[in-house]
């Protein structure tokens, strides 16, 4: 399909078809691209964007001296530097859709800018292909081959998100021998392109071979001044007649040529409101026709007529084996007038622009943040100077004096924003300046279906019909394991062109992340600030409560519209009790889930260590201790157990059924979480994902104690004492966080304002943190210690009971979350570290 229609159209309007796109161009404006092209492609449900743009471009946008006006955000996309390396420009104009099952290729004329997208006169190319047995599937595998290997070069992070597309369009690297397709119309395209094997004036000649070439009319707004690319196209296919098509208002034009004025007929392009742009060299033979369009202009570079210096650019021939008029029938020839001699002589070049060279002495080629260091790659080496980071705000950050290298890593100051970074010496830039491509900002463009269909649950307003659904995607493990990807997409991808189809647990599973960008997924995280939004959410409530309508009642007895209200009320209260056992069964069921999980992780001989002698377990031997160490999975979805724990019991505390179930479960749950984390707590901060994992496990702790308040608590629960005190006793090292805590707590609390919270079991927890904050003491055993909480290092609290002495010896029987009952002797010792039932109670 060749269009000159404005590309946003050509995207088309079917939603969540596609998830990733790679576009190319020469010249870029953030300001229309931001707000307009985005929004597009994030509407039709695109969150993996990569942009690459000319290196001279990008240089002279991030150093126009109104930068901070027109200012790269790359929300959501990222912006790619490309060098040219034949001694041209970086100028080709693709944009490259990938879905699960369809992918499509555009190529023209248009840059990345208002006047490219909508303004100019423009050419596009556009093709679609769903799957590899697509008629067009050879040109969509092209232009793949084509944009990957621009990407080898870059950043990556960069490559990280091509790696993406791999595996969510997994069918995109089937094999296939064609160079080109065969379309509806009978008519063939291929994808053309200038690189280091071949050039598209080569190719274009070996395609056309030995026909007979009639008439060539080339439409373009540049030239080169000699004509040089005229000349080739002249001497290579010695047509009858030779059309040239100009627009003088771009002052470019084949001057040498034209003041010769031999063969070749020249056109002036007449619409003033629409500037020319658009690049074609249409070819008739007797009995073919050839239309070469897209980004090339006439021109030695463009077209790499020397083979050895040319620009980066793509082009698609389309070949009809009849004789065809594209440009009569793209309308474009009602825009030219012919030019005469009178009008030639006229025409000179313009004067040249002697700008003066620039200082630059190297070139920053990629600035990557990521794992709390900024990772630079450098053209020079052995350099002596300043690197400057700058903020959004353009203020500078951070200084670090340097010698350059190629590749370097520099640690980033607390969490500062960075943005641009730039070399300099004595005050002076001696470098380019690059815009920082953010590890966070590159996790948000993950295209992979869960995390997709996620963000489409949270923004649905349907909590009670999604919840399960939304923990379906917890993922209690930050575990390592990979699947691979390209097998698994294929063998899942739909079958179906339903857009709304749900995508299974099964599925979601199988298409598990497993990129070297391992915490790209974060679901925990996302459903935790969903969850505590909402529940944290303060609102009026505006309905009449149940007091209201008994008042009302005797007071209108008889009353029709009561009766209806109190009718209203009964039905209400009938769905909200439905409502109540949907969450109950969904929260009970996750709460298992983890619960399982966890006496699965405790078995794990990676995370044990040899056990304390003290800790004896049946059939000999000692109980190991374990040492696994939470990360951002794992807190969070204990924050998430947690928080749905208070949010059911919150909206829905006295509908709850069989809510001593719920409660036990969760206090098994929170007590096995501290078992299997609680001796490795983060509490480095040094790098931002430990800060995001202490931050986390704070909000789980804080959260624990709040869902404990909605159960009553009986002083022979022990497993409540127990799960409190291993949660101080995490926080150890930290005395002034577990104070945040509890303050925490307390105004969390205080906001809910809920008559479903157990006063006895807030005062206990309180009186506990009084009483933990004082320090563990170490006392004397005694015949009176019926119930105590021992103390073992390397295990936290366990709670023994029928303490008595026996045959000159201390005996107990003790209770730890990993087994129960085990009868102990204490042979010999008089003391323990640790509390009695009776003060803690």
């Amino acid at each position: 399909m060749i269009e000159r229609k404005n590309i946003i159209k050509i995207l088309g309007e079917r939603v969540n078809v596609y998830h990733s796109a790679v576009i190319t161009c020469y010249n870029f404006d953030p300001i229309f691209f931001e707000s307009v092209y985005l929004p597009t492609l994030r509407r039709l449900g695109i969150t993996n964007v990569v942009v690459l743009t000319d290196a001279s471009m990008y240089d002279q946008l991030l150093s126009d001296a109104s930068y901070s006006c027109h200012q790269v955000k790359m929300n959501g996309y990222q912006l790619v530097r490309k060098e040219n390396h034949y001694g041209g420009v970086f100028h080709s104009k693709v944009i490259m859709l990938f879905g699960m099952d369809e992918a499509a290729l555009i190529v023209g004329s248009g840059n990345i800018t208002f006047s490219g997208m909508s303004n100019n006169e423009e050419v596009w190319n556009a093709f679609h292909a769903k799957g590899e047995s697509s008629p067009n599937f050879a040109i969509l595998k092209r232009g793949w081959e084509y944009v990957k290997s621009l990407i080898s070069s870059s950043s990556s992070l960069v490559q990280l998100q091509m790696e993406w597309i791999e595996e969510q369009c997994d069918w995109i690297n089937s094999e296939t021998d064609d160079d080109e397709i065969l379309m509806e119309s009978g008519e063939t395209a291929m994808l053309l392109y200038n690189d280091s094997e071949d050039t598209i004036m080569n190719r274009l000649v070996e395609t056309i071979g030995d026909a007979e070439v009639e008439e060539i009319t080339v439409v373009a707004p540049f030239y080169d001044t000699r004509g040089d690319a005229i000349k080739c196209l002249k001497d290579v296919f010695d047509p009858e007649e030779f059309h040239c098509v100009m627009d003088l208002s771009r002052q470019s034009a084949p001057y040498e040529l034209i003041k010769k004025n031999e063969g070749v007929e020249f056109y002036s392009y007449t619409d003033k409101q629409s500037p020319l742009h658009a690049k074609i060299i249409e070819i008739h033979a007797s009995n073919d026709t050839w239309l070469l369009s897209g980004s090339a202009n006439i021109g030695n570079m463009a077209l790499g007529t020397n083979k050895r210096s040319f620009n980066d650019e793509a082009c698609i021939l389309v070949h009809s084996d009849e004789r065809k008029e594209y440009i009569r029938e793209l309308g474009l020839e009602e825009k030219f007038e012919p030019l005469f001699n009178d009008d030639l002589k006229k025409i000179v070049p313009p004067k040249r622009d002697d700008t003066p060279s620039s200082n630059r002495q190297v070139t920053l080629m990629s600035c990557e943040n990521k794992e709390e260091k900024l990772h630079l790659t450098i053209s020079t080496e052995g350099i002596t100077c300043t690197l400057q980071v700058k903020d959004s705000d353009l203020e500078v950050v951070q200084e670090v004096e340097l010698v350059t290298a190629h590749t370097m890593e520099i640690d980033i100051e607390s969490e500062s924003d960075a943005h641009l970074v730039v070399l300099t010496q004595d005050e002076e830039t001696i470098s380019n300046y690059c815009l920082v491509v953010s590890e966070v900002n590159v996790e948000s463009c993950n295209p992979d279906p869960k995390r997709r269909k996620l963000s489409s649950l949270l923004d649905d307003s349907g909590l009670m019909d999604n919840i399960s659904h939304i923990l379906g995607f917890i993922e209690f493990d930050d575990g390592s394991k990979t699947v691979n990807l390209r097998v698994s997409a294929k063998e899942k991808r739909k079958k179906t062109d339903d857009e709304s189809e749900s995508i299974n647990r099964e599925q979601y599973d199988d298409l598990k992340d497993g990129s070297r960008l391992n915490l790209s997924m974060h679901s925990g995280v996302r459903i935790l600030s969903f969850l505590q939004g909402i529940l944290f959410k303060t609102e009026t409530d505006e309905e009449a409560s149940e007091d209201d309508l008994f008042d009302l009642q005797k007071e209108n007895e008889g009353n029709d519209d009561v009766q209806s209200v109190l009718v209203d009320q009964e039905s209400k209260e009938q769905s909200e009790a439905e409502e109540a056992k949907k969450l109950r069964n969904d929260v009970f069921s996750y709460l298992v889930k983890m619960t399982d999980y966890l006496y699965a992780k405790a078995e794990d001989e990676s995370i044990q260590e040899e056990g304390s002698k003290s800790m004896p377990v049946n059939g000999g031997g000692h109980l190991p201790k374990l040492i696994g160490k939470a990360g951002l999975n794992e807190s969070s979805s204990f924050a998430v157990a947690a928080t749905i724990v208070s949010f059911l019991m919150q909206n829905h505390g006295k509908s709850v059924i069989k809510v001593n179930e719920v409660r036990d479960k969760f206090y098994e749950c929170a007590c096995m979480f501290f078992v299997v984390y609680g001796q490795h707590f983060t509490h480095e901060q040094d790098t931002n994902k430990k800060r995001k994992v202490h931050d986390m496990l704070k909000d789980a702790t804080t959260m624990l104690y709040v869902s404990l308040c909605y159960f009553s608590f009986r002083n022979e629960e022990y497993e409540l004492i127990l799960t409190v005190l291993n949660s101080f006793d995490v926080w150890k090292k930290e005395p002034d966080t577990l104070d945040e805590i509890i303050i925490s707590f307390r105004e969390k609390l205080a906001i809910l304002e809920s008559e479903t919270i157990d006063n006895k079991t807030y005062a206990v927890i309180n009186h506990l943190y009084e009483i933990y904050k004082v320090g563990t003491p170490i006392r004397e055993l005694s015949r009176y210690d019926e119930e105590i909480y021992l103390y073992r290092q390397g295990y936290g609290f366990i709670y023994a009971y029928d303490v008595a002495m026996e045959t000159e010896s201390w005996k107990f029987t003790y209770f730890h979350p990993r087994y129960a009952n085990i009868t102990y002797s204490l042979r010999g010792m008089t003391k323990y570290k640790g509390y009695k039932q009776s003060e803690l109670v």
